[in-house]
């Protein structure tokens, strides 16, 4: 008598568009090498040539107890593509990583060992390192700690209310225990999170990969009153592999404003009005950041390009909140399921 398999008991995601590279040299080496198995993994593939899918199948070819699953993406798009893929989950939790996220030989059984133990828990990760690819190792410190200065002392002054603002850390959450938000190179949730919830499409907009889903959808939760938690053992390392998925200059910048317009609107303003002020002052901050290269390299046209998309993506918001207050539509159906 044939008797079906067990489902497994997690389902890790990774959503990709031509970066087979990253998949062979990062994300997959890294999840060949969990001491867990009894998950399954599904790569949701939106790339325009072959080179994904024959990298995945000879991966599930050269590692049987795996149980991999391709699928091309019938749309692009990251909050689309994994709102697509979290439908074909078989796992109870579902580990959303970037293709070019390297997951700890223990990251795995410390995400399962941290939902087991917590039954309250809804959405987790692993300590995160965020890196960005240096040419010159030797500048990692010290470039890293004039950028954390820079960041600190911007937010110091344009963003000191974080939460009335819609914005979020550009630090990712490493220390383990209770967060707000999660990062999508890094998030676990309990697939029935996404009975009532999906990533926001909106947010994709300007740009087939969006920016911001993953803390909005994260953030919403914590709102909600559900529990978000950073695991005390593994790590996630995000390489930030090669190529801008985010677009370039203009659309790139019409994602910055635009974007940044819906997370206040669904994060905030229903339940603080007035935080339009120091959502409008760190705007200001954001402009000026943009504006600076402008002035620096005013001969860079990619630059002035830039600037014109954000302040695009702005108006647009704007255009669209103020149509519809005439048509009677209230911001809280502006907030995403």
């Amino acid at each position: 008598m044939k008797t079906e398999a067990p489902a497994p008991l997690l389902s890790i995601i990774v959503v990709t568009r031509d970066r087979a590279e990253e998949l062979r040299t990062i994300s997959l080496p890294s999840l060949a090498r969990q001491d867990t198995r009894g998950v399954e993994l599904i790569v949701w593939d939106a790339s325009e040539d072959d080179l994904t899918q024959k990298l995945v199948e000879a991966f599930a070819a050269d590692h049987p107890d795996f149980a991999v699953r391709y699928f091309k993406a019938p749309r692009a798009g990251s909050c689309a593509q994994r709102n697509d893929a979290v439908r074909k989950a078989r796992g109870e939790i579902v580990f959303f990583i970037d293709d070019d996220s390297e997951v700890s030989p223990d990251g795995v059984a410390a995400l399962l060992d941290m939902f087991a133990r917590q039954q309250a828990l809804i959405g987790g990760g692993l300590p995160l390192d965020y890196r960005w690819p240096l040419k010159d190792g030797r500048l990692i410190g010290r470039t890293h700690r004039f950028t954390a200065s820079l960041v600190t002392t911007y937010n110091k002054v344009f963003n000191p209310w974080p939460r009335l603002s819609g914005l979020f850390p550009a630090i990712p959450p490493n220390v383990p225990g209770p967060v707000d938000h999660l990062f999508g190179c890094d998030m676990a949730f309990r697939i029935l999170v996404f009975r009532d919830h999906v990533f926001d499409e909106r947010l994709q907009k300007f740009s087939g990969y969006g920016l911001w889903e993953d803390q909005l959808l994260s953030y919403q939760l914590h709102q909600e009153g559900f529990m978000l938690c950073i695991a005390d053992k593994g790590f996630v390392v995000h390489r930030a592999g090669s190529g801008d998925r985010g677009g370039k200059s203009f659309r790139a910048g019409q994602m910055d404003g635009y974007n940044a317009g819906i997370v206040w609107s669904a994060c905030v303003f229903p339940y603080v009005p007035w935080s339009i002020i120091p959502f409008l002052w760190s705007r200001v901050g954001f402009l000026f950041v943009v504006l600076l290269p402008c002035i620096i390299r005013p001969w860079q046209t990619i630059r002035w390009s830039r600037m014109a998309g954000y302040l695009a993506g702005l108006w647009t918001f704007a255009v669209e909140g103020i149509r519809g207050i005439k048509s009677g539509v209230s911001n809280e159906s502006l907030r995403p399921l």
